[in-house]
């Protein structure tokens, strides 16, 4: 990675957790451009482009990611994000599942909300609250994440995930 896709990528990052995800595909894309071998530039790329509602778009970025990185738990999570809402439950399951599978314990944290996220989207109540127990188990900041987080807000209402996300908000 050179140091200007860096630079980019440590913006995307701010911004994309301060829900700027327009301007955070700006930096993804500045990110690729500086250096289009920068596998995490496309998974940024399709984490931005997924949260604007361009699931095509993201899935195509994902797709280029893992031509560079075959086995990045992150990229396998984005794309399987996306595959759940294009409706390919099954295929998007599957996905979550292999990056789990081949994540080390530095990543599965991250893994485990997404994965949280993914069944929140289909109503899965106990599949979502079993994956972002562990995620804040493993990383208790998922909390503030989680309380403001729209894939979950499904269940801000419920008593398990006010209790999850208490004294976060």
């Amino acid at each position: 990675m050179t140091k200007e896709a860096h630079v980019h990528y440590k913006r995307y990052k701010a911004l994309y957790r301060h829900q700027e995800y327009a301007l955070a595909l700006e930096e993804a894309n500045a990110a690729v451009a500086a250096d289009p071998t920068f596998a995490l530039g496309y998974i940024s790329r399709g984490y931005a482009l997924r949260r604007l509602g361009r699931r095509n778009e993201a899935l195509a970025a994902v797709e280029q990611a893992l031509g560079l990185a075959p086995d990045n738990p992150f990229a396998l999570s984005v794309k399987g994000a996306v595959l759940g809402e294009l409706g390919r439950s099954e295929e998007a399951r599957e996905t979550f599942e292999r990056a789990l599978a081949i994540a080390g314990e530095k990543h599965r944290a991250a893994l485990h909300y997404d994965f949280a996220c993914f069944w929140a989207g289909r109503g899965g109540a106990d599949e979502c609250r079993e994956h972002i127990k562990t995620a804040v188990d493993l990383y208790p900041q998922y909390k503030v994440m989680a309380a403001t987080d729209p894939d979950l807000t499904v269940f801000a209402e419920t008593v398990w995930f006010q209790n999850l996300v208490a004294f976060a908000r």
